[in-house]
């Protein structure tokens, strides 16, 4: 589900293999209204695996990656012959106005997406295959947390750009930072989603060779590759909440808020952290319990 900054929500379904369902829950009503239907062509034997995707002001961009379902979660397949395919979708009328193709790859979560003159640029967390998905089961964290950071460790922050008036081009991707091993995106949503942003906060590995689980929370300007980050020895923060001070004048104007494993004191805390600089403003902890450390934190 994506909410645009005017609150009109927007998601997808699937019409068995053959149909995308695209429906929008408008602004200050509680009705679904479909939009139209997306014919998945080429034509696809199991569903694909879709996480999250793509809006901007105008567009929803479905990024259809080679992986499929199967009978069950643990039978998904991921082909390294086929391509990802992307496709842009009108929010008017519900149909799709332009398709492309790129080298394959495996992701969970798109940062965001807008439109720039006739292009769309498109962010997302990207991994080479789809190793990650199994390396977080619970045995292979408790027992090989090194197969868990070699597979994080591939994510990186990537940019696709898709010439709208170019369609069934091919495009590649470039990384906005030389920054890996993070996950769990997140930026001044309620206000920026759909349109041109600087800032991206996300959990992330400190050490690619030591650390166990996301032991960091890291700050991204896209427009520098430039970053910062915050870390304490023992602590691992889960997924970080942008939270904008109520007179904001600038994008990273207040605070992030993440749920903190702290071994330590074997408790957890709420890190409020200065949105501009990842200062600590304060911790509440919530001794002697612990809170629930997951992979999606809000």
């Amino acid at each position: 589900t994506r909410t645009d900054p005017r609150g009109t929500i927007v998601h997808f379904g699937y019409f068995e293999t053959t149909h995308y369902a695209i429906y929008t829950i408008p602004h200050g009503t509680r009705t679904r209204q479909i939009i139209g239907r997306v014919p998945m062509e080429p034509p696809i034997e199991n569903l694909p695996f879709e996480h999250s995707f793509a809006l901007t002001e105008h567009y929803i961009v479905l990024t259809e990656i080679p992986a499929h379902t199967g009978s069950s979660f643990h039978n998904f397949t991921f082909n390294s012959t086929k391509d990802t395919v992307w496709r842009v979708v009108s929010r008017d009328t519900g149909r799709q106005v332009a398709q492309f193709t790129s080298d394959p790859f495996f992701f969970f979560h798109h940062v965001n997406a807008y439109e720039y003159g006739t292009e769309l640029f498109v962010d997302l967390v990207l991994y080479l295959n789809m190793d990650i998905l199994y390396d977080t089961y619970i045995n292979v964290i408790l027992y090989h947390p090194e197969k868990l950071r070699a597979s994080f460790c591939q994510s990186k922050l990537m940019r696709f750009v898709l010439p709208v008036e170019k369609p069934n081009t091919r495009v590649q991707g470039h990384q906005l930072t030389p920054k890996q091993c993070l996950e769990l995106p997140t930026i001044h949503y309620a206000k920026l989603n759909t349109l041109p942003y600087q800032y991206i906060y996300a959990v992330a590995f400190r050490d690619s060779t030591a650390s166990q689980m996301f032991d960091q929370l890291v700050k991204i300007d896209v427009t520098t590759g430039a970053y910062n980050t915050w870390q304490e020895q023992g602590s691992y923060p889960g997924e970080p909440i942008f939270v904008p001070s109520p007179d904001m004048t600038s994008e990273d104007d207040g605070v992030i808020l993440s749920l903190v494993l702290d071994v330590n004191r074997k408790g957890s805390y709420l890190l409020i952290l200065d949105a501009k600089s990842l200062e600590v403003i304060a911790k509440a902890y919530l001794d002697p319990y612990y809170g629930p450390f997951g992979f999606h934190g809000r």
